[in-house]
């Protein structure tokens, strides 16, 4: 289940509410989907005061968790929120499904193999390049499914 908090009033609070559960649907299983608890956050002002414009974080348990806290700074654009939840949304998947799990320091598994996050460049993350490769094609069909099911539904307002 995903829960909002806080959605900026120049979003669609539709159009958000829709991405989030589509991106998730093309991730993982409706089985697991019903098991999650995601809140999505928005926050004023945290590019500013933390230099990054979203960050994600498993709250329960360390092996496949199922609760969840995304931040996004609540000041982007809406094509950039879409985005950037289509990303951290993949991150969920990751630890949902055990494709990647925190292990001590700095350390992450994934998909079996330990990496040392200190050591690798930001950009050379596995998950990251996951996360970054899934984003734009989650976030453009998206658009195409909420543009159709729009259309559908204006279709259907003007015959009645």
């Amino acid at each position: 289940m995903l829960t909002y908090y806080d959605i900026p009033d120049k979003y669609d609070r539709d159009m958000v509410i829709a991405a989030g559960e589509f991106f998730l649907s093309k991730l993982v299983s409706k089985r697991l989907i019903n098991n999650l608890n995601i809140e999505v956050n928005f926050v004023k002002g945290m590019v500013k005061a933390c230099k990054i414009d979203a960050c994600m974080n498993w709250e329960d348990r360390l092996t496949k968790p199922r609760e969840f806290s995304i931040d996004i700074d609540a000041s982007m654009p809406i094509k950039k929120a879409l985005t950037t939840l289509a990303h951290e949304l993949v991150h969920v998947k990751q630890y949902a499904i055990g494709e990647m799990c925190d292990k001590k320091g700095a350390i992450v598994e994934w998909l079996g193999v330990k990496y040392d996050q200190e050591e690798l460049d930001y950009w050379d993350h596995p998950w990251e390049i996951d996360a970054f490769g899934r984003e734009a094609g989650l976030y453009v069909r998206f658009m195409k499914f909420y543009g159709e099911k729009n259309e559908k539904a204006k279709k259907k307002s003007r015959k009645a």
